[in-house]
């Protein structure tokens, strides 16, 4: 049986991210990928790195492309 990649909690998607609940709330604004049901934070590995993934890809063409 394959462990489940889902993180149930803020806490747990906090510390996968290496993030605190103050950063945690800030990425929720922009976008991060996770949903609260309930009183629960829901969020899911594979989904977080993808979003990470474009985030970085994407802001770092963006890097490139301003006039220094």
């Amino acid at each position: 049986m394959r462990a489940s990649k889902a993180l149930i909690g803020r806490d747990r998607i906090c510390a996968f991210l290496e993030i605190d609940k103050n950063v945690f709330y800030q990425l929720v604004k922009e976008g991060l990928p996770v949903k609260k049901i309930g009183r629960r934070w829901i969020g899911h590995e594979d989904v977080l790195d993808e979003y990470f993934r474009s985030v970085v890809t994407t802001r770092g063409d963006d890097e490139r492309e301003r006039p220094g």
